[in-house]
């Protein structure tokens, strides 16, 4: 059993406890614990309650092991070895043996014993060189209460479908001694999908979109810190398929009868199908004038027939849709005035409402104070100024109704504000038919749902057509066009100072309400800890105002090959809602969206056909015209090889019109100068250029450079796989060394040793040290180096500790070496020490272009390093922190640039120092530890710049903070900041950047934060607490994450604001805005770049390089030059057209 590792400090009533030494006066006040493998120093403040093993060493001062009964969870106990304050526990080794057959390594952890009996716990000092210090020993006595397993219960197996939101519950959970319960969740088949609140009772997630149904299973498992039991849940989701596309079905309407000299109405809305084309004409009978023949709704005068007599005219009605056709034919009989003949069911012969005019003429046939919509409507007075508006409705957890002006049968439009009170909320706004007790009563349903987003129910599931992600407290205007015939109705929101959003266009009313056939109420709900404010509600006839349907296709556009525009379709008039359809469908995201993207290959006219409730339509084309690529070569990366060496060149062709022709020059050393990709063979460093010609004649060039790697005189050789390697040859490379300890032994300054491809199980350990312009130099030999910017592959040259050996690379007390090109790997400590936290300074070390990974330790210790080097390596999967640095005396001029940091067991980078350049670096991915970690974790740091690095998913992504120390002239600009999951540690929140300042002797001065992007980072984007002044900000986006500065002297100006609230100290010059990202749909790829109508191009402060400082040749975390424009664009990338 491993030890059983907590945060948290337990509060001990009595326990046994008998040791070599006796301290007393020891309590619980706190006791910080770390985690597996931590090597803080951990403490435990002295009080009542607690005994504990001490012992004086000499040189290093007093040392004690601490111990301490958790009465709440029987079994538990923690220890911790405290020190001095001023000596380190770091110079140790500490390792336990816990009297039961289990050990550890650290110096602080929470162990759970299983069995009663009396533990004698012995804690081994060990100094860095391996040999013993000291030992603490104590004894223990555990009572370990008897204790039953919970029952895990993770609900019945679900069914749904695609695209929804699902809920998992194991609430039903119970444990027979009522412990406290904790919750794990895990997806174990089905393609993966994130799961919200892994850790809680429970979760939800989003059904993915699937070509098939598709079977998830997932498993609970249910602890009550001891004891454990699981449970298993299937969720079954179904592929939505969508509907056969058919032809249209014409409907004129039915038969009837009407009296000679009326209006008689031709009516054919009940026909169906995509933007359909009306035709009516006349079949037989007496001729008339039909009038509006190729709208849906037509009439024409009864003509007079003889008296007594009648007559029947015969129409049809011709529907047309997508090049499909359908016909319906209707009879109407005319009769002669004095023969008594009418037709009741006529509009134009009755009058509903009794005010006068005739229905088909009365634009408010129910409402006899109206025979227009007006203002307000049918239904509300147009003398009231608000329209019915202001009153609101509160939810709460039972539903609250109000009914409508009055009750509506046809087509018409609920309109209302509603402000939630948190995100996350689960609330809902419906309208039905009478005061709706329960969801299902309901006919349509609006929904604030559980992850931040607006839905709709469509049937028999909640959907929506766009991603509306919703804030508290913030107003959004609701337009509801609902279709009571049709039992459909579409949703539109239009965010604060946005454009009005489609969430939603003809769903189907709820399935239980499928036959309702009047809307006459509206309700609202909101489950426990939350609600939401429904205000001005109005109803709005369909249809009012009588301007015609106009469509607008928008402007017309130009794209390059390969690119895609927004179509700008809308449409104004008529009756709303509208219908879009966009044909030919080639290359369109979507044909039923007002404005979707195209991408067409070729230059093409698309043509928008919008439809109204009225059945009326209006076109309109656009033309996207495709700019023919020019033709253009591409010879391949720049690549080494070894003298007498050969690689594959990979040129290749693009654009211009194929088919494609290829010569190479000069054609030394090639196998073929007529293919794209010859192999190459050059006996000395040569620009190869690769000329394309077209089959249009059109020419092309471009170059690649082949560095045949220079071999210095000063130059040593390892190869352990060669058949004559020995440590006894003179290390040539016809005669090589076998081992890395022949290497470290003799290379002195300005050597440089080849390692040539193997693994080498083994430390590289350097007995020299090299001098300023002549390094020590360990390489791969060329070909074998490690390949690849931040993701390195095919590392040919492995030094595998075998999980007995650390560290990989120990070069302490060296200075002025170079190691490169390596896998290190499997090694019991660091990857590469360069030394501890009170050893003399390391000078001039470079670490460059390796791949450091599955390491216990830290994967690079350089504390107190001076001018070292830490560039392009990818660094993953380590136990501690990925990069140490600092110590007693800090690092100075250190600079890491280059790397990934990504999925180690502690922080990213973590120290102290002055002039310290950390650039161009992306660290990611530390929530799959479940523990608080932070991207970068430094103390008393000077003259720092942090700029054009990325920063993901981390508790702090930069957290500076010091108790007997400050920080000045810190420069953060040029990164992004943002999380990708919904995860809160145990600490607290995510945040950005986290200037903690809260004690008198911590300052922060001269704080320079410019054109970085901040996005979803949790509890703020960037928090100043405490004793800050000279704290300058500019050009930064804020999008959904918030800013809480707590600092003197602040000048803070040009920034951009979404979903956050601006701070009451901005100047005049920041905005709340979209900032509009390329791609900023969240839990997708992300893409922050701004796209060419973004407000954040040339936004920025004109007068950025006066205000802050910028350096030569200042471009952003793409490497485009800024400004490009007239101005700096705001965040951290700059628009590239």
């Amino acid at each position: 059993m491993s030890p059983n590792l907590r945060r948290r400090c337990m509060h001990v009533t009595h326990f046994v406890l008998s040791c070599a030494v006796i301290a007393l006066g020891l309590g619980c006040e706190s006791v910080a614990l770390r985690d597996a493998g931590g090597t803080a120093a951990d403490s435990a403040a002295e009080g009542s309650g607690t005994l504990s093993s001490v012992v004086q060493v000499a040189s290093y001062g007093q040392y004690s092991l601490v111990a301490r009964d958790s009465k709440d969870s029987p079994g538990e106990w923690q220890f911790a070895v405290r020190e001095g304050r001023t000596v380190p526990k770091d110079d140790y080794t500490f390792r336990w043996n816990f009297g039961d057959g289990q050990t550890y390594q650290g110096s602080a952890q929470t162990y759970t014993y299983t069995a009663n009996g009396k533990y004698t716990i012995n804690v081994d000092a060990v100094k860095p060189d391996g040999t013993l210090a000291f030992t603490l020993s104590l004894t223990i006595e555990v009572n370990v209460a008897s204790n039953s397993a919970p029952t895990a219960v993770a609900g019945a197996d679900l069914t749904t479908n695609e695209n929804d939101l699902v809920q998992l519950s194991a609430a039903a959970s119970s444990d027979p001694d009522n412990d406290v319960l904790s919750f794990q969740w895990t997806q174990t088949s089905g393609p993966a999908v994130l799961l919200l609140t892994p850790n809680a009772a429970a979760t939800n997630f989003v059904a993915p979109l699937i070509d098939a149904d598709t079977v998830f299973s997932f498993v609970v498992r249910v602890s009550d810190g001891s004891l454990e039991s699981t449970d298993e849940v299937r969720v079954t989701a179904l592929n939505v398929v969508a509907p056969v596309q058919v032809g249209p079905t014409a409907n004129a309407g039915t038969d009837r009868s009407l009296v000679e000299g009326s209006l008689a109405l031709l009516d054919g809305r009940g026909s169906t199908g995509d933007a359909l084309a009306f035709a009516w004409s006349q079949l037989s009978g007496p001729t008339v004038s039909i009038a509006n023949a190729n709208q849906a709704l037509a009439s024409f005068a009864a003509p007079a027939v003889p008296a007594g007599g009648s007559a029947i005219l015969v129409f049809e009605l011709l529907v047309t849709s997508g090049g499909l056709s359908a016909a319906d034919e209707l009879s109407i009989t005319v009769l002669s005035s004095n023969n008594g003949g009418s037709d009741p069911t006529d509009p134009c012969l009755t009058d509903r409402d009794n005010d006068g005019a005739n229905d088909c003429l009365d634009g408010c046939p129910d409402d006899p104070a109206k025979t227009a919509p007006g203002l307000c409507g049918c239904g509300l007075s147009d003398a009231d100024p608000t329209c019915g508006a202001g009153d609101c409705l509160a939810s709460t957890t039972a539903w609250q109704n109000q009914a409508l002006s009055s009750p509506q049968t046809g087509l018409f439009e609920l309109r209302f504000n509603a402000t939630p009170s948190k995100t996350n909320l689960d609330g809902v706004v419906a309208f039905s038919k009478g005061q709706g007790t329960g969801f299902a009563s309901y006919a349509g349903l609006i929904r604030f749902n559980l992850a931040g987003l607006l839905d709709v129910r469509n049937g028999s599931a909640y959907a929506a057509d766009a991603s509306v992600f919703y804030a508290a407290n913030t107003t959004y205007n609701f337009r509801v066009a609902i279709d009571v015939p049709a039992r459909t109705y579409s949703v539109f929101v239009s965010p604060p100072s946005q454009a009005e959003v489609a969430v939603a266009q003809n769903f189907a009313f709820r399935t239980e309400q499928a036959a309702v056939n009047v809307i006459d109420t509206l309700g609202v709900w909101a489950s426990t800890g939350g609600s939401h404010d429904t205000c001005d509600l109005m109803v709005v006839a369909a249809g009012g105002g009588g301007t015609p349907l106009v469509a607008s296709a928008g402007a017309d556009t130009s794209i390059a090959a390969g690119g895609s525009a927004r179509l700008a379709g809308q449409a104004s008039g008529g009756t709303a809602p509208y219908t879009y359809k966009w044909s030919p469908t080639t290359g369109l995201s979507s044909s039923t969206t007002a404005q979707p993207t195209a991408s067409p290959s070729v230059t093409t006219t698309y043509t928008l056909t919008v439809l109204d409730s009225a059945g009326a339509s209006a076109g309109d084309s656009v033309v996207v015209q495709v700019q023919a690529a020019a033709l253009a070569a591409n010879a391949g990366s720049d690549a080494t090889v070894s003298a007498g060496g050969s690689t594959q060149l990979a040129g290749s062709a693009s654009g211009g019109q194929s088919p494609y022709t290829y010569r190479w020059s000069p054609t030394t050393g090639l196998s073929n100068a007529t293919v794209a990709a010859p192999t190459a063979s050059p006996s000395a460093t040569t620009t190869y250029t690769l000329t394309v010609t077209d089959g249009a004649g059109a020419t092309a060039s471009d170059s690649v450079v082949l560095t045949v790697a220079s071999i210095s005189t000063n130059s040593y050789f390892v190869a352990k796989n060669a058949a004559n390697a020995s440590d006894t040859n003179p290390g040539t490379e016809a005669a090589p060394w076998k081992t890395l300890a022949k290497a470290g032994a003799t290379a002195k300054g300005g050597d440089t040793v080849y390692v040539k491809a193997g693994t080498y199980y083994e430390t590289l350990r350097p007995q020299n040290s090299g001098t300023a312009g002549n390094l020590i130099s360990f390489k791969a030999y060329p070909g074998d180096e490690c390949k690849g910017t931040y993701s390195k592959s095919d590392c040919r040259v492995i030094i595998d500790g075998q999980n007995t050996r650390a560290p990989g690379a120990d070069l302490y007390p060296r200075g002025y070496v170079r190691v490169e090109g390596f896998d290190i790997r499997n090694h019991t400590a660091e990857a590469v020490y360069l030394q501890g936290y009170y050893d003399t300074t390391s000078v001039g070390v470079e670490i460059v272009n390796n791949y450091l990974h599955d390491n216990a330790g830290d994967a690079i210790n350089a504390r107190n390093a001076v001018n070292a080097r830490l560039e392009n390596n990818e660094i993953y999967n380590n136990g501690l922190t990925a990069v140490a640095f600092g110590g007693a005396n800090g690092c100075n001029n250190l600079t890491i640039r280059g790397n990934s940091v990504h999925h180690n067991g502690k922080d990213g980078l973590q120290g102290s120092g002055r002039t310290l350049m950390v650039e161009n670096n992306v660290l990611y991915d530390q929530f799959h530890t479940e523990l608080h970690q932070d991207a970068v974790d430094c103390s008393r740091l000077s003259d720092a710049v942090f700029r054009n690095n990325s920063f993901s998913d981390f508790t702090q992504l930069i957290y500076l903070h010091n108790l007997d120390g400050g920080f000045s002239n810190i420069q953060i600009y040029g990164n992004v900041f943002y999380t990708d999951k919904y995860f809160t540690v145990r600490g607290g929140e995510t945040t950005g950047v986290f200037f903690d300042c809260r004690f008198t002797s911590a300052t922060a001065t001269n704080i320079v934060i410019h054109s970085n992007t901040f996005a979803w980072t949790g509890y703020s984007g960037l928090w100043i607490y405490g004793n800050a002044s000279g704290v300058t900000l500019r050009d930064n986006v804020f999008y959904d994450s918030g800013m809480d500065v707590e600092a003197t002297n602040t000048n803070s100006d040009y920034n951009v604001f979404y979903n956050s609230p601006k701070p009451s100290f901005e100047r005049s010059n920041s905005v709340t805005m979209d900032p509009q990202f390329q791609n900023y749909t969240r839990h997708a790829s992300w893409d922050f770049r701004l796209r060419s109508t973004s407000p954040a191009v040339d936004r920025g402060d004109a007068l950025l390089g006066t205000v802050v400082p910028l350096p030569a040749g200042f471009a952003d975390i793409a490497g485009t030059a800024r400004p490009t424009g007239t101005r700096s664009d705001v965040g951290a990338y700059e628009f590239k057209p």
